[in-house]
């Protein structure tokens, strides 16, 4: 499989770019064992082995998210870090909050509290990361109406809109797969094509 879970010409592992023409295969490797890269990183042929978690598939279909969950931390893949090490990810840490601020390295950190800073919901205890704030913390979850900066969790309804200007908190979405419709809105997955609901995968091919 490829970092999309495509098909490839490598019997393990994924194809890698040489960053010329051709491909190199390099190995997948699990928690526990040796590695060279963290599976959050960019696939590079100079990274012979790759850290990556098994797991099912992600609700597109595809594998993405295989790559998030594990780190290569001095030569070893590592999963459910605690706070203070170092991280790319929210799903690597043991608390779910992967933060900093360049150029320092981001660290696996707490869940903000109430009243402390945030960038999105996955930073906050509880609640929501208040968009409509001009310094977003954690606070109550966002009306209809509201700003929410793309992020669904931030809204009490659970679906912040696709607008260029980042959005704004909308009704839960009524319309399930296959449902008529008329806006991207009422549909659950976001994407409403001649007067149906896809699957929000299909919406880049039906554009």
């Amino acid at each position: 499989m490829g970092f999309k879970g495509g098909i490839n010409d490598c019997s393990e592992g994924v194809c890698a770019s040489d960053g010329v023409s051709a491909g190199v295969c390099i190995a997948l490797v699990e928690a526990g064992q040796a590695c060279d890269a963290g599976g959050d990183e960019s696939l590079l042929a100079s990274s012979a082995r790759l850290c990556h978690d098994r797991r099912a598939v992600d609700s597109d279909g595809e594998y993405a998210s295989a790559f998030n969950g594990v780190s290569c931390v001095e030569g070893v893949c590592e999963q459910d870090l605690g706070d203070g090490a170092p991280c790319s990810s929210d799903e690597v840490c043991t608390s779910g909050r992967c933060t900093g601020t360049a150029p320092e390295p981001r660290t696996c950190q707490p869940k903000a509290a109430p009243g402390e800073a945030c960038s999105s919901s996955r930073d906050c205890l509880a609640g929501a990361c208040r968009h409509d704030l001009a310094t977003p913390v954690c606070g109550e979850l966002l009306e209809d109406g509201l700003p929410c900066s793309y992020d669904d969790d931030s809204c009490a309804s659970g679906h912040c809109s696709d607008e260029a200007d980042g959005g704004i908190c909308v009704p839960t979405a009524p319309a399930t797969l296959g449902s008529a419709c008329t806006l991207d809105t009422e549909c659950l997955s976001g994407v409403c094509r001649d007067g149906l609901c896809f699957a929000d995968i299909c919406g880049d091919y039906l554009d």
